[in-house]
């Protein structure tokens, strides 16, 4: 009320001003009417203006609240963090417009109870035309714990939270531009929120979305940590829709791993309402997280989450028109989980990633799935074994002899044929002990034929002979040797090649070759039968590589090896690519010209002799640590590209000077 008096007080000054009268004149004027040139009411002039500014301001109220009038500028470089959360409190309960922009996050935001985020569309990361909404963060967020599966949970940086029940997200993406964030939205176990055409972009270290079960309204420990989110009884009551989530994880759902058999109903404090009733409807799910974590974890959809009901399992989760793309190690893991429908899915792991062999994994203690006309094409495990489940129910393997032993001495493994596919003969690994002849000897039988033995410290196949283990380590064909791995690692024969084409990698981001030494170049696949989505470098992108500066330097390792004498090269920086190409609105990971990679501590053991023939163990430590890369091959053609789209403007001002 008082802006809208200051507003009319101020529309009068303006039309006293204009009429030539002040203040005070019309307010000494009394009675008398104000009357324009034209003879009109200036007085009736104001009260319908003043009633079109109400009607606006009720307008602009009724549509939501804009984050930019709280001060948030959406501009890519301004850290929004606190404005966007004074927005957000201001608009609890209502629509909370983000209008075009990419607005920069420090900390972690909560989003409170009912309300209604509304951006304009999602970012196209692939060229970076279409701004749209983009919520991006920036430096480490504010770690803190979020989770309880087993009491000893980590710190994790979330991007958003949901605060609440009913919260409803739509047409926004939530970018990770640090590497150090791990989920892009945290639902810790509120019902009824809908999210349609929101987009997760960028190497979130667990999930796009996590969907947390190990919260309730019984939790004291989590809600004590928290007070600002008001959690309801189970993780259930989610729909998305439209949506295109990436991360480790695509999506996690996941709840205590604690055995229920132990507690009591009431003692159950962990998403006791259950997982059930989350849809997904024509979503895409996929990985993007370091090619050093995708070998060991991450895919597309996780399920894990004991809970205190018959199936001992969260229960009721639905996909429909969904497709599965991923380039880790699995592709679907379910563990504690029930209930599991898909219908007219399509399930991709591309053969030319790294990781081409994602699985849909389950434990024993997955209940039913459903799958309905879908196309997931993922090998299917169960506790790490293949099967070919039913249409409904996941087959439970009973327990198998895996070793029994002979009167004579002699141990054999029974028939594997309860195990996948088998040809129904029994398979037996026989080890002789008491023969004088044979001693030190183990035979593989199939049926009656023996087809391979160890004698000797050697390994031999009977009919052919393929691998011999003695100083060195060949590969034999008939009487040939074909390839000999000697203590200096010579390979011979007539070249080295991996089985399926395109499959595998030299090295590794942690384990590198130094140098490699050549009689001809390499040779890189360009036919265009194998490509697609084929057309010319965009402008934007070579305005952003413009700004990228060579230099010289000097490799720290080789100075501390040789130091004064190492020597120079000449190239580019990884990490300058990465700004110059982000001031443009591009992701110079997603355009492919930059990597990065992270990798885990990796200790392993190997067992040594000393002079004396005395066996002792080694450990080697491989310290955790990251490192940024970039493809040479693809920069130089960024760079010529650039030259030449610069010369062809300077052929045309030349042109252009010649005919003057």
């Amino acid at each position: 009320m008082n802006r809208r008096n200051f507003l009319f007080n101020f529309f009068l000054w303006i039309f006293s001003f204009i009429f030539g009268y002040k203040i005070g004149n019309l307010n000494s004027i009394g009675n008398n009417e104000v009357k324009d040139d034209e003879g009109e009411s200036v007085t009736d002039k104001l009260e319908a203006i003043h009633d079109r500014l109400n009607e606006t301001t009720d307008d602009l109220e009724q549509r939501g609240v804009n984050v930019k009038k709280f001060g948030a500028k959406g501009d890519g470089k301004t850290d929004d963090t606190g404005a966007i959360q004074k927005a957000l409190i201001a608009g609890a309960g209502r629509t909370v417009i983000f209008p075009k922009g990419r607005f920069i996050i420090s900390k972690t935001l909560i989003i409170p109870s009912g309300t209604y985020i509304s951006g304009e569309n999602t970012y196209d990361t692939w060229d970076g035309e279409n701004i749209g909404t983009s919520i991006i963060t920036s430096g480490t967020g504010n770690p803190q714990r979020w989770t309880d599966i087993d009491g000893n949970d980590k710190k994790i940086s979330p991007a958003l939270v949901l605060g609440g029940n009913e919260i409803k997200i739509e047409n926004l993406t939530v970018e990770c531009n640090s590497y150090r964030w791990d989920v892009a939205i945290f639902v810790p176990s509120v019902k009824r929120t809908f999210f349609y055409n929101v987009d997760t972009v960028g190497p979130w270290k667990v999930a796009g979305i996590y969907l947390d079960a190990t919260w309730s309204d019984r939790n004291k420990t989590l809600t004590s940590l928290h007070p600002n989110i008001s959690p309801s009884t189970g993780m259930n009551e989610f729909h998305a829709e439209s949506c295109f989530f990436r991360g480790l994880w695509g999506v996690v759902v996941q709840g205590t791993t604690r055995n229920p058999e132990r507690y009591e109903t009431n003692q159950w404090i962990w998403g006791w309402g259950g997982t059930s009733d989350l849809s997904f409807v024509n979503c895409r799910m996929g990985s993007n997280s370091p090619s050093s974590e995708r070998r060991n974890d991450g895919g597309c959809f996780k399920h894990d989450a004991a809970m205190k009901n018959a199936a001992k399992a969260g229960q009721g989760h639905n996909f429909i028109n969904c497709t599965f793309r991923t380039g880790s190690k699995y592709m679907i893991y379910l563990d504690r989980s029930n209930r599991d429908t898909f219908v007219n899915c399509y399930g991709e792991t591309i053969s030319n990633w790294e990781h081409g062999n994602a699985v849909f994994a389950v434990t024993s203690h997955t209940g039913e799935i459903a799958r309905l006309n879908d196309k997931v094409m993922a090998p299917v495990t169960l506790n790490g074994e293949p099967f070919w489940p039913s249409s409904w129910r996941t087959p439970y393997h009973p327990d198998v002899q895996m070793v029994t032993q002979r009167t004579r001495g002699e141990l054999y493994t029974p028939n594997f044929s309860g195990f996948g596919e088998s040809s129904g003969e029994a398979t037996e690994i026989i080890s002789y002990f008491s023969s004088e002849t044979n001693a030190g000897r183990m035979h593989f039988k199939h049926g009656d034929s023996i087809f391979a033995d160890i004698d000797k410290g050697r390994l031999n196949l009977r009919d052919i002979p393929l691998l011999r283990f003695n100083n060195d380590f060949s590969f034999d064909k008939g009487t040939s040797r074909k390839i000999t791995i000697t203590d200096t690692a010579n390979i011979s024969y007539q070249e080295f090649r991996p089985n399926t084409d395109g499959t595998l990698n030299l090295g590794s981001s942690n384990s590198r070759w130094n140098t490699i030494y050549t009689a001809n170049g390499m040779i890189s696949t360009s036919d265009e039968r194998m490509k697609q989505q084929i057309s010319s470098i965009p402008d934007k992108w070579l305005d952003a590589w413009s700004e990228v500066n060579f230099c010289r330097f000097k490799f720290t390792n080789e100075v501390q090896k040789n130091g004064t004498k190492a020597s120079w090269h000449v190239g580019v920086i990884a990490q300058q690519i990465v700004e110059a190409f982000h001031r443009h609105g591009l992701d110079a990971i997603e355009i492919g010209i930059v990597c990065y990679d992270e990798w885990e501590e990796n200790v392993t053991e190997t067992l040594t002799q000393d002079a004396d023939g005395n066996t002792k163990k080694e450990q080697k430590i491989k310290k955790a640590g990251s490192i940024w890369s970039v493809r040479f091959d693809e920069c130089q053609f960024l760079e010529m590209a650039l030259n030449r789209r610069e010369n062809e403007k300077l052929r045309l001002e030349i042109d252009k000077f010649k005919s003057i």
